[in-house]
């Protein structure tokens, strides 16, 4: 699920004017750190895969994970990623725990 949703530009817009206001709130936001690359996940417990499906992803893309429990730093250590166009797979262990295996993810590359 995606964490935050910022406003892209469209490429090319009649309105000279407008379009670059577009951008320079674009940049502006980059350069505050405010990018389309973060997203929530839960990993299925009782699987050991789970994917994350954007249009963003693309083989060289890789997702920096930060556990936000205990039960997810634990599922951390036998985890790891495989990428194709739009789809991004993480293989993990089956885990005994129901609860707390959620992550916040950024999409790097």
């Amino acid at each position: 699920m995606a964490y935050n949703e910022f406003p892209v530009p469209v490429d090319d817009m009649f309105n000279d004017r407008e379009h670059r206001r577009q951008l320079a709130r674009s940049v502006k936001g980059l350069l505050e750190g405010k990018r389309n690359q973060m997203g929530t996940l839960t990993l299925t417990a009782a699987s050991t895969t789970t994917t994350i499906v954007s249009d963003r992803i693309t083989p060289d893309t890789v997702a920096i994970l930060i556990p936000l429990s205990a039960n997810a730093v634990a599922a951390l250590g036998a985890l790891y990623q495989t990428r194709a166009a739009g789809t991004l797979t993480l293989t993990h262990g089956a885990t005994g725990a129901t609860i707390g295996l959620d992550f916040v993810y950024i999409l790097v590359g």
